[in-house]
């Protein structure tokens, strides 16, 4: 076996933990508060409070941590590290949509939902987006700064 082919492998590992991790992570996060979903009007609140901000700093946080370290790990080069941001930005938008879905099973309006939530998912959309992208460009400044 040569270094070519050890390196595809290491590339090949890499992508593969990173895919899974990230979309793994996004999905547990709302499956595990889903069963608390209707069991209360103040148990709504504070588990559509938890998910949102899960969307908005939990993810983006750590996930942009987690591709950063591993990035560093496996010394990913750095031009490669927009891939890492779009898989982000992506479990981000799947974070939204789990918690709409959450909601939309809980109240039955998926098919019909009010202004306020449409307003809510997209400021919870934007505000992970944006502190998604700038964790994000800290660490690929970082990870640049490393291989120069």
């Amino acid at each position: 076996m040569n270094k070519s082919d050890t390196h595809k492998e290491t590339q090949i590992k890499y992508w593969l933990f990173i895919v899974v991790f990230c979309l793994a992570s996004t999905y547990l996060n709302h499956a595990l508060v889903k069963p608390f979903w209707g069991t209360s009007p103040k148990n709504n609140t504070f588990v559509t409070s938890l998910e949102a901000l899960t969307t908005i700093f939990f993810l983006p946080i750590c996930l942009s941590l987690f591709n950063f370290l591993m990035a560093k790990r496996y010394a990913l080069n750095y031009r490669f590290f927009i891939l890492n941001t779009v898989l982000v930005l992506f479990c981000i938008w799947l974070s939204a949509y789990f918690h709409f879905e959450n909601w939309a099973n809980y109240t039955g309006l998926k098919s019909n939902p009010d202004e306020a939530t449409i307003e809510v998912d997209g400021f919870t959309k934007l505000a992970g987006y944006c502190i998604s992208l700038i964790c994000m460009s800290i660490a690929f400044a970082s990870l640049k700064h490393q291989n120069t």
